[in-house]
């Protein structure tokens, strides 16, 4: 628990340190959903839950780089946990024994991001991380045995997901993952017992599906990475001018749609421009 409050506090001097003037390009999400193992890990442990909090420094045109720091929590399915507990009866325990594995894993890791607007508002992303896994492990309810063990893995992440903005500075979304954690091979000679797991499985490979939430910035904002629809007409024009206070009389003009917040020199642009084409040289915004 001391890697995950560290991480937890040094991710949150990140946010609190980002300058006011960068603050609609640094993102904070909350992630939670549940973790099934695979493959020989999953011939072991149950599926789990999981919950992360990840901080991304948006650089532009959707690219950004971040740090996750997660927890994941997993029990021993009836298999291992009959191992476990014919251990227990046999080191002295009344039967039947009780004893069931429990395991979870600390998350501290680094990842890139890449969001893509579309003009209807949704924001697919992809997301790839790498960095420090604490996995951890004890023994509920056991009478003779002891299981507590800790030790530190490198491992990788891969996720997908859809964002769905709900307000100028909140989203909502799905999203699915692949994280994978390397143990290393069993070596009887110089067996650690602390890496007890690679008596059963060489790699914690997990699958993950959940909801998030994500603050920061302005979600509609970043649409102007969107691709505009090719045509000519008034609306173009005037959507240049990226002046919310423009109205299009189009109705379905998707660059208005695309519009950012308007600048303090928007208004004025607009002023100059049209006063270049009125033949007194005095123009005068509509």
């Amino acid at each position: 628990m001391k890697s995950l409050r560290a991480g937890v506090f040094a991710l949150a001097m990140l946010v609190a340190g980002a300058p006011a003037t960068a603050a609609e390009s640094f993102l904070v999400g909350l992630h939670a959903g549940v973790s099934s193992p695979a493959h020989d890990f999953g011939d072991a442990i149950k599926a789990g839950f999981q919950g992360t909090l990840s901080g991304t420094w948006m650089l532009g045109a959707g690219w950004g780089v971040g740090a996750d720091v997660g927890y994941q929590r997993w029990g021993g399915n009836d298999a291992l946990n009959g191992f476990f507990q014919e251990g227990d009866e046999l080191s002295g325990a009344i039967p039947p024994s009780q004893a069931e594995v429990r395991l979870s894993a600390i998350q501290l890791t680094a990842h890139g991001l890449y969001r893509y607007p579309t003009a209807g508002g949704t924001m697919p992303w992809l997301k790839a991380g790498l960095g420090l896994y604490v996995l951890s492990s004890d023994l509920a309810n056991a009478q003779m045995v002891a299981l507590d063990a800790s030790k530190s893995y490198f491992g990788f992440n891969v996720g997908v997901g859809v964002d769905f903005p709900v307000s100028t500075r909140y989203a909502l979304g799905v999203e699915a993952g692949y994280q994978r954690i390397e143990l290393g091979d069993l070596d009887i000679a110089n067996f650690d017992e602390d890496n007890w797991y690679v008596l059963f499985f060489e790699k914690a490979e997990t699958f993950t599906v959940g909801v998030n939430v994500t603050w920061g910035g302005t979600p509609t904002d970043t649409l102007r990475y969107a691709p505009r629809s090719s045509g000519s007409g008034p609306h173009e024009r005037e959507s240049r001018t990226r002046d919310r206070s423009v109205t299009c009389r189009c109705a379905s003009c998707r660059n208005c749609l695309a519009t950012s917040p308007p600048s303090r020199f928007s208004r004025r642009s607009r002023y100059w421009s049209l006063s270049r084409s009125v033949p007194n040289g005095k123009g005068r915004l509509p």
